[in-house]
């Protein structure tokens, strides 16, 4: 599990953020009603929580922040509900579509490539 040295992301303007989303409530949702809903895997799984990842350790955390954002982006493709949005892959389907695509793509290869941790030969 990732233990947090530095609660702060980097964000487009460059200003050190306090990365909320990383606290014990969202982290640890003990609420089996909350867990089934999915309340806070959006959360979770976001660009914040990303950039989080690779603020603490770039070389460590790259991999499972790319993962994070390939479901990132999946989630706003999948739930897009305005033709225009300031983030394109929130944007109605087929309003940036190329880019869209690859996000339904790049999250079919994702699933795909999954394994079980304690038994990478089982499918």
């Amino acid at each position: 599990m990732l233990k947090l040295k530095k609660p702060h992301f980097t964000n487009a303007k460059s200003r050190l953020t306090v990365a909320r989303k990383m606290d014990g409530r969202i982290v640890g949702l003990t609420s089996l009603q909350k867990r089934a809903e999915g309340e806070g895997a959006a959360q979770l799984f976001s660009a914040s929580v990303a950039m989080t990842f690779l603020f603490q350790d770039e070389d460590r955390y790259a991999m499972q922040s790319k993962a994070i954002l390939v479901v990132d982006s999946w989630f706003d493709v999948s739930n897009s509900r305005l033709p225009m949005c300031s983030k394109p892959m929130k944007c109605g389907f087929g309003m940036y579509e190329e880019e869209q695509l690859q996000a339904l793509e790049d999250m079919k290869e994702l699933v795909k490539s999954i394994r079980f941790a304690n038994n990478p030969d089982r499918n």
